[in-house]
């Protein structure tokens, strides 16, 4: 039989207490029985039943007292209890279901009624405790659950924070937002959402306090709203962070749950990058990519207001050499500070770009005509040969600028840089340090310049190159005691080549040294083969190129020339430009050195045309100073140039130098030199360059009348 539960009997009549427990029984009961209320509580705390019969009227405690301390007792509080009375009165079942009774039972009972009530409420106590049961289940599930959505809130990566719209404040937050915000849980439990911005500046240009408002009603319309906001840490700054906002599920109150997820890190790195992508990172200028778009807009600009705009293509003259001689960290801090002053200058009225290597790029706009983008481009210059101080060292340069200008040259940007770089190259062709601009007989003169290279390579190749020689004069000997090495191209089908036609492009495409090499070579086996033939005491100049003066192997093909050719190191007389010497004194002092302690002589030419320091012109190990022909040709018509060739002349006398004087072709001139104690001259007053064949005949025959006594010298103490 199924087991129908346990009852506990109580009354202190032992005939009702067996009639009770055989009439259960028979129904599959089982039955505690108890005499007393004392023995009652104590059966009913020792083994709970699942319902309680209790006789009112007992002797001792009475049922309403056994009842209500069952009721007081956490253990037996919910067990169903039904009073048996003989006294049928209505206070009595009042009191007792005050007390906590669900049935009353008269006696003597009717058995069917008795078994009856007994099973009904058995059966109610048991859906009751059934129903309890899963109350308490679902209870502690929905701690756990609620458990564990704080603990996914508490331990998520994101700032979270939990709004009530219509109590208008956060109801919670997690620590990830007290990090976030540098604030305690209590602030931002107090505060609302506006609060959280200040009044920073937002992504989307608007203050927080307009765009709440439509975040919040696109949210509660079933919406995730995603967008960025800056918040305010306590200290101060802004923090970027991705929001997302969504609202929660429920009925009493309208939750919004807004998650912050700090992005600073992700935003600086994607400016980072887009920086990178517009920017060179040598000098910090527009890159190539950004000036093109940036040339595009402002074409447009142009059009629209009609006022020019001016392309420059810049080019540092020999940045190569000093790459090479001085080390690529010390080009790369030059290329910087050219930059720095590149922008400088311009302050406002342009752009710049780095294009690569040592070429810059500047865009001139509103300007109202071409001789305004000249007088920029002019300043561009001047600014630009001033002296570098880079560690420690001072160090020149010059540039090379070619201008195009919008509309007038071209409508297209691509086209407009290929035309500026054009004329960039014709003004280096003309030596360097000037710009030029654009004009259509440039292309033609590009060409020709792509056709003399190609040319050039072949001469090279077959060997096309001879040497002339010009006289130097000794003033007070009155004959020929040097001779200048000069190149002239053999074209087999143009003929005789000028230098000017093809050593600029030499210069320009690295082939100068080759050209360099050959001629110091040929110079010195060609003197040494003269001297056999009876020529004495004449030297051989040769003209370095920077390139050439500052590549690592000079020294070496010194040395080797003269020790293969037979020359002693006395004959030989190297000649290097003003500007070559200066664009990095300390380096030319070293290589000037060495090469003096091989013997040699060291002429510095075209003096009167760079920026000499008269600091570094007396530590210079040097023999003699070449006063430029650009000088000498004015002497006759323009006093000032008269007086600062007399000046030369006297300060190269007060260093122990001596005076050569170049371009001489008058009488005139001749005589101003002589009294300006020249000590040497050349030009064609004497003779113009002489072929190989020519050289010994005239040399051999020349004498010049002396005409002053030999100058005195007087040494400067070094010190």
């Amino acid at each position: 039989m199924t087991d129908k539960g346990t009852i506990l009997i109580v009354d202190d009549t032992l005939a009702s207490l067996r009639l009770l427990a055989d009439t259960l029984k028979q129904e599959g009961y089982r039955v505690h029985a108890a005499a007393s209320g004392e023995l009652a509580l104590r059966s009913a705390e020792a083994a709970p039943p699942d319902l309680v019969l209790l006789d009112v009227r007992m002797p001792g405690i009475d049922g309403f007292e056994t009842c209500r301390r069952l009721k007081a007792n956490p253990l037996t509080c919910n067990i169903p209890l039904i009073f048996l009375s003989a006294v049928t009165e209505s206070d009595d079942k009042v009191k007792g279901f005050d007390l906590g009774a669900v049935d009353f039972l008269s006696k003597p009972f009717d058995r069917n009624e008795l078994l009856a009530r007994v099973a009904t409420h058995l059966k109610l106590y048991q859906l009751s405790s059934r129903l309890e049961s899963l109350v308490e289940q679902r209870t502690l599930a929905l701690g756990e659950s609620e458990e564990r959505f704080r603990s996914m809130i508490e331990q998520a990566p994101e700032a979270i924070f939990l709004f009530d719209v219509e109590l208008n404040h956060f109801v919670e937050v997690n620590r990830k937002a007290l990090q976030l915000t540098g604030r305690s849980r209590q602030e931002l439990l107090a505060g609302d959402i506006e609060s959280l911005y200040g009044d920073l500046p937002q992504p989307d240009g608007l203050p927080a306090s307009q765009t709440i408002s439509v975040n919040h009603s696109a949210a509660l319309a079933g919406q995730e709203v995603v967008f960025e906001r800056v918040l305010r840490h306590a200290d101060g700054h802004g923090v970027v962070c991705e929001m997302r906002l969504v609202m929660l599920p429920g009925k009493e109150h309208r939750l919004l749950r807004a998650s912050f997820v700090d992005i600073s890190a992700r935003r600086a790195a994607e400016a980072r990058i887009n920086y990178l992508a517009h920017h060179d990172m040598l000098t910090g200028l527009a890159n190539q990519y950004s000036l093109q778009q940036q040339l595009q807009q402002r074409m447009a600009s142009a059009q629209l207001s009609r006022a020019l705009l001016a392309v420059l293509v810049l080019d540092l003259d020999a940045f190569k050499l000093i790459n090479e001689v001085r080390g690529h960290q010390v080009g790369d801090r030059l290329l910087a500070e050219v930059a720095r002053r590149i922008e400088t200058t311009l302050s406002g009225q342009g752009v710049a770009a780095r294009q690569g290597g040592d070429e810059f790029i500047i865009l001139l706009d509103g300007l109202p005509t071409k001789e305004h983008a000249a007088a920029i481009t002019q300043q561009i210059l001047q600014v630009l040969a001033a002296p570098y101080l880079i560690d420690g060292g001072e160090i020149m340069t010059s540039a090379s600028i070619g201008v195009c200008l919008f509309p007038d040259d071209g409508e297209d940007h691509l086209e407009l840089i290929s035309k500026a770089d054009m004329a960039m190259y014709q003004a280096k062709s003309q030596g360097g340090q000037r710009y030029a601009f654009f004009d259509e007989s440039l292309k033609q003169q590009l060409f020709n310049r792509v056709q003399v290279e190609a040319d050039l390579r072949t001469a090279i190749k077959e060997n096309q190159f001879i040497l002339y020689y010009q006289p130097q004069v000794s003033l007070a000997e009155g004959r020929v005691t040097g001779l200048e090495a000069l190149i002239r191209w053999q074209h087999p089908e143009k003929g005789l080549i000028p230098p000017n036609a093809f050593i600029p492009i030499a210069e320009q495409t690295g082939l100068i040294t080759t050209l360099d090499t050959w001629s110091l070579r040929e110079a010195c086996r060609q003197l040494k083969e003269w001297q056999s033939a009876g020529l004495a005491d004449v030297t051989v100049s040769v003209n370095l190129s920077a390139q050439q003066f500052q590549d690592s192997e000079l020294l070496s093909l010194v040395a080797t020339t003269l020790s293969e050719t037979g020359l002693s190191p006395e004959y030989l007389d190297l000649e290097i430009t003003e500007s070559c010497a200066m664009s990095s004194p300390a380096c030319a002092i070293t290589i000037m050195q060495a090469l003096t302690e091989l013997g040699v002589s060291i002429s510095i030419d075209d003096f009167g045309t760079g920026y000499s320091s008269l600091a570094y012109l007396k530590q210079f190990p040097i023999e003699t100073l070449k006063i430029d022909r650009s000088f000498v040709m004015n002497i006759e018509s323009d006093d000032k140039v008269a007086s600062l060739c007399d000046s030369i002349a006297h300060l190269a006398h007060r260093l122990g130098l001596r005076v050569v004087a170049e371009g001489v072709e008058t009488e005139e001139q001749l005589k101003f030199l002589v009294s300006a104690a020249c000590d040497i001259v050349q030009g064609y007053f004497f003779s113009k360059p002489l072929s190989v064949a020519n050289v010994l005949p005239f040399a051999s025959n020349f004498f010049w009348e002396q005409v002053e006594q030999p100058v005195t010298y007087f040494e400067l103490d070094n010190k």
